[in-house]
């Protein structure tokens, strides 16, 4: 099973901590994030610049509300090297996210989006 993700999402999903935007959406979250572990060196996760599988129990799909979210997109996919012809594991993406996202520039592209107050202390204490 292939699961779909945009880069913004591996990013939130290292910080998540059962906070969302509805019940359904943290309950697919954590789904998501609990299947990644669990098949964390299997190829499965396909990074889009699309809604994705997180986006699928989002409140705000298709409501034009995302716009913050597409340019964090594009932010990560540079900083983090993805290539959206390749297929990664968990651990894949957490070595990306290790060996090229740094504190300052977390801060730079995500210092915008509502769930910050949280992320900013979890990324410090991981890091």
């Amino acid at each position: 099973m292939i699961i779909y993700i945009r880069p913004h999402h591996l990013v939130c999903m290292q910080h998540f901590i059962g906070k969302g935007y509805s019940p359904e959406f943290t309950d697919n979250m954590t789904d998501i994030i609990n299947y990644l572990k669990l098949h964390a060196d299997k190829k499965i996760i396909k990074v889009v610049n699309t809604e994705d599988s997180v986006c699928s129990k989002c409140p705000n799909n298709g409501l034009g509300k995302c716009s913050i979210a597409v340019q964090h997109d594009k932010d990560y996919f540079i900083v983090l090297h993805i290539d959206t012809d390749r297929t990664y594991s968990w651990n894949d993406i957490k070595q990306l996210i290790d060996q090229y996202l740094d504190y300052n520039t977390f801060v730079n592209i995500c210092s915008n989006c509502k769930w910050f107050y949280i992320c900013k202390e979890l990324f410090r204490k991981q890091k």
